[in-house]
């Protein structure tokens, strides 16, 4: 059968303008080229760690968040770009660059930078909430609990006056694995909709088919 020629295909051309076997299906390959950048200041990052290299760490660090942020911009499809996920998506990974580049500083920069990735875990969990997940956390996030008792119990000798900000920080963590437990519902992911243009709708209307006419016959006579 040609394309187009079923009703469904006829109605799809008069929608779209193509037919569905003619648009572009986005690749594996396509949807991870923007986290190559990311990926190869990751691992140089991480081997200047290994080796000891101070110098190429504090070159790469500052760089990992904005390369992250790239490649969320360009993996999104275009109209994504300006919804709410990809606004609370990028407000919590600036916050992660802005905690990244305070703890450069070994001084007072410990609480700047654990406060601004405080506030990047809190625009995930808005993420999670708002935009992408819905209903009843699962029976085993209870352990995100017990694991901040364990942190607790374990830092309080040692921590002095930052128990309170780690104590939040871990608070923030715990919030971030709980909303991420819940069971994922993709009708809350709303991208924005495109309007059709009234052209659209009106070859809409006439693809689709119509029920035949019933011609009926007036008997004779009366």
């Amino acid at each position: 059968m040609r394309a187009g020629s079923s009703p469904l295909g006829r109605q799809r051309l008069a929608t779209t303008g193509t037919d569905a076997r003619d648009r572009p299906v986005a690749s594996l390959g396509a949807v991870a080229l923007p986290f190559l950048p990311y990926t190869v200041v990751g691992i140089v990052h991480l081997v200047a760690i290994a080796v000891g290299a101070d110098g190429l760490v504090a070159v790469t660090k500052p760089l990992l968040m904005p390369a992250l942020l790239l490649a969320l911009l360009v993996a999104l499809p275009s109209a994504a770009r300006r919804s709410e996920t990809a606004l609370w998506a990028g407000l919590g990974i600036l916050l992660g660059w802005l905690g990244d580049v305070s703890l450069m500083d070994a001084g007072a920069g410990f609480v700047i930078g654990l406060g601004f990735f405080l506030l990047g875990h809190v625009a995930y969990v808005v993420l999670f909430v708002r935009r992408m997940r819905t209903g009843r956390p699962r029976w085993w996030s209870a352990g995100y609990a017990l694991w901040f008792v364990a942190l607790l119990v374990v830092l309080a000798p040692h921590a002095g006056a930052l128990l309170v900000p780690l104590a939040l920080y871990g608070l923030s963590l715990v919030a971030l694995g709980v909303t991420r437990s819940v069971r994922r519902s993709p009708a809350r992911l709303r991208l924005p909709s495109v309007r059709r243009s009234p052209g659209r709708r009106a070859s809409r209307r006439r693809a689709r088919p119509r029920p035949p006419r019933s011609r009926s016959r007036r008997p004779p006579g009366r």
